[in-house]
């Protein structure tokens, strides 16, 4: 059974295998661009979600920083959900990953995280977007 389906320039996969995460803001699926095949992160947004604006203004802006993923696009589904369409970072969650590891980082490692974190941080205060977790 096909579980994909088109939204806008994007076929999103809701299957099991293109089901990415589940966060505090909505699931995530893979999902490909249809004219250029680049593989992205489809977030389904619940429309009440307080992440939302800040989302939708950082799309707006154009915003692009080496530290912070990318919002692509923005489309409203027939039930009116927003949909953001990302760039996919491939691999496990970042925090996941250094909870599991964090004793076999060197100090190195985890200050070269915690120095890419902030300076994505930074750019969104300044920005004068703040980032909750």
């Amino acid at each position: 059974m096909d579980e994909s389906f088109q939204l806008g320039d994007y076929l999103v996969d809701k299957s099991a295998d293109g089901l990415l995460g589940t966060g505090s803001f909505g699931k995530v699926y893979r999902a490909t661009h249809i004219k250029t095949g680049t593989v992205v992160a489809a977030k389904q947004l619940d429309p009440e979600s307080r992440g939302l604006q800040s989302e939708l203004l950082l799309q707006q802006r154009g915003l692009r920083h080496d530290n912070v993923v990318t919002t692509l696009d923005c489309i409203m589904d027939e039930l009116l959900h927003p949909w953001l369409f990302m760039e996919l970072c491939e691999g496990n969650d970042l925090n996941a990953w250094v909870r599991a590891n964090f004793q076999s980082l060197t100090r190195q490692t985890r200050l070269h995280i915690g120095v890419q974190a902030a300076r994505g941080l930074h750019f969104l205060h300044e920005q004068d977007f703040v980032h909750r977790y």
